[in-house]
């Protein structure tokens, strides 16, 4: 009987390390301090190091599983620390069954007790985790171990066969456990993938994503490998999605992401790196600035056809930005920063195009981050800004109105428009400028109640839901009429603004304001925006101006351009007129006002009251103009 008990003990000892959890080890001591009582205490020690030796296998081959995918060997580890207490079984059971039994506790009933409450434990702690195999297994084991010590007090020769039996079944539990437990790991290690794979693919486009694109030109910085990078986001994007909806937005992302893949090389990589960004690497013989202009040229070309989704067409733009590395040049994250400065000057001249990075181009970023703190400081000190202002001439040379001009100094150095403005815009500093703008054009107005102001908007302007009501609070507050107060909107602006902006400028119309079309005719689909946006006047770019002495074709489009706004009872602005002939083509043809350096440059308000000297005559017409 005490050699079953024996069985039994082992059996359970080597178990105890999946029952107990972070108590198993005490627990084990436990049950072999009561076992001493049973077979004696050098015995009961053979077992505790079997126990510490299968524990300490275990946790080296099954601590990897939890942190990653699991190598052919550490699998092979793990199988076999399951089954690593079989060997063990079997060598103690014979090495007891070959011992005389001397100790007459070994029929103790608090030993037995506590084998079997472990054992059934054990049993219910897998019948939760639904292991069947390993359940069924440990039902027969614990059956075998309950039955043989109450069938017969006395070990005898058919007990040494249910004896042998009960040691089948625990070598047929261990290697079911051990199924059960590779399974598990390979269950483990297939989901560990799957996160991993997730974790650096774009779901939306299949494409890397920014942790992936990360990775892999980390691993090339590591084998310094060249590389060149093309770091992009599409112009216009945010207006596909207010106007279509962001399913459309996704398709399109989609679509492009399509698009990239047709054109670029095979093997290049190509990622998402989060919104409408996306970046593709050449590396090794194919990172060359000539293969990176190649590859440009053919996105800025493929992205020029429009992009087919479920709500229509829409029209989208991308801008570029370069940057290699050499075979051990700078790191991955400077590489990335370089290329997203590049980036940053395209979309700085005008967007749709790409520029390969120069480190002028870092000197420019520092000047404007400069000039940003500058037009804060700026705006905190309330002073700095001023609005200067060039007329406008009716076909008689009567004064009908002015622009109002932005102009601004930093450290007592102008800065061109054309420099501060953009910064402005794309730092959020647009819409408190504008304002600042807006009430010094009114109060100008209510200074000069004979004139119109025309006021140019930025597109940062529209997006303010805010801005109708603080414009029309704005007319009561300086008791201006709305009809003298022009805004000046140009067709890019149009294109940025779709949706809400425009309606907001039909808003402004409705209050009695004035929209003007700026720079008509230089724009994606003039005629578009004229259908579809009313305004009270559009204004002829100069450049059709410019080029009327030299080409028939400026002077068609001037006349076409006059002709269809006159029939739509929409006024026309010619600007840019700096030759007399300028001005009498102009006339003959109907414009009804005219602006440009051949009658005066922008000025301040006090060189406009002392120039016009309170006559509603141009004065330079009489001597400029021939008398015009």
């Amino acid at each position: 009987m005490g050699r079953i008990l024996v069985a039994a003990d082992i059996t359970a000892i080597a178990r105890l390390q999946h029952i107990a959890g972070r108590f198993r080890i005490p627990v084990a001591i436990i049950l072999a301090m009561l076992s001493v009582s049973a077979i004696g205490f050098a015995h009961a020690m053979l077992w505790l190091v079997a126990l510490l030796l299968c524990e300490a296998w275990t946790w080296i081959s099954t601590r990897p599983a939890m942190h990653r995918e699991l190598t052919r060997g550490e699998m092979i580890g793990y199988i076999f620390s399951g089954a690593a207490t079989m060997p063990a079984w079997a060598a103690l059971g014979v090495f007891f069954w070959y011992t005389p039994d001397t100790n007459s506790n070994s029929e103790h009933p608090l030993v037995a007790m506590a084998l079997w409450v472990g054992q059934l434990l054990y049993t219910q702690r897998f019948i939760f985790q639904s292991y069947l195999a390993v359940v069924m297994g440990n039902i027969v084991m614990v059956g075998t171990m309950v039955v043989v010590p109450l069938v017969h007090p006395v070990l005898t020769g058919s007990e040494l066969i249910l004896f042998e039996i009960g040691l089948l079944f625990c070598v047929g539990f261990t290697i079911s456990t051990s199924l059960a437990s590779y399974s598990r790991v390979r269950s483990m290690a297939e989901q560990n993938a799957v996160i991993e794979r997730a974790a650096v693919t774009d779901s939306l486009t299949g494409l890397p994503n920014r942790r992936g694109a990360t990775k892999a030109l980390h691993a090339l910085a590591i084998a310094q490998t060249p590389v060149c990078i093309l770091y992009m986001d599409l112009d216009r994007f945010k207006q596909v999605n207010d106007t279509l909806g962001h399913q459309a937005g996704d398709a399109l992302l989609r679509q492009f992401a399509a698009r990239l893949l047709k054109v670029s090389q095979p093997g290049t990589l190509v990622a998402r790196l989060g919104g409408d960004e996306f970046a593709v690497m050449l590396e090794g013989e194919s990172a060359s600035i000539e293969n990176a202009d190649a590859l440009c040229t053919r996105i800025l070309e493929t992205v020029q056809e429009p992009f087919r989704i479920a709500n229509g067409v829409a029209h989208v733009g991308v801008s570029i930005g370069v940057a290699n590395a050499e075979e051990g040049q700078g790191d991955g994250e400077d590489l990335v920063r370089r290329a997203d400065i590049a980036l940053y000057t395209v979309k700085a001249a005008g967007r749709n195009g790409f520029k390969v990075f120069n480190y002028d181009f870092e000197m420019q970023v520092r000047d404007r981050a400069n000039i940003e703190q500058a037009l804060r400081d700026t705006l905190d000190a309330g002073t700095g800004f001023e609005l200067i202002y060039q007329p406008k001439v009716d076909h008689l040379g009567a004064l009908t109105g002015v622009e109002a001009l932005l102009r601004w100094k930093m450290e007592n150095r102008p800065i061109s428009p054309d420099i501060f403005v953009p910064i402005a815009e794309e730092t959020g500093l647009m819409r408190p400028i504008g304002t600042w703008v807006l009430r010094e054009a009114f109060a100008f107005a209510r200074r000069w109640p004979e004139l119109s102001v025309a006021v140019n908007l930025s597109p940062a302007q529209l997006h303010d839901a805010s801005f109708v009501e603080r414009v029309i609070a704005m007319t009561e507050e300086f008791a201006v009429l709305p009809a003298r107060i022009e805004l000046e909107v140009t067709e890019t602006t149009l294109f940025d603004i779709e949706g809400q902006g425009t309606s907001r400028l039909k808003e402004l119309r409705a209050a009695g304001l004035q929209v003007s079309l700026d720079d008509f005719g230089t724009g994606y689909s003039s005629l578009r925006h004229l259908h579809r946006v009313s305004v009270d006047r559009v204004k002829i770019d100069r450049a059709f101006v410019a080029g009327l002495e030299t080409d028939t074709e400026s002077g068609a489009i001037i006349e076409a351009v006059i002709q269809l706004a006159h029939s739509m009872g929409i006024q026309v602005t010619a600007e840019g007129v700096e030759t007399a002939f300028q001005r009498d083509y102009l006339i003959r043809v109907g414009a009804d006002e005219l602006q440009g350096f051949y009658f005066s440059h922008p000025m301040s308000e006090q060189a406009l009251m002392n120039f016009q000297g309170g006559s509603s005559r141009y004065p330079m017409l009489s001597s400029g103009a021939g008398g015009l």
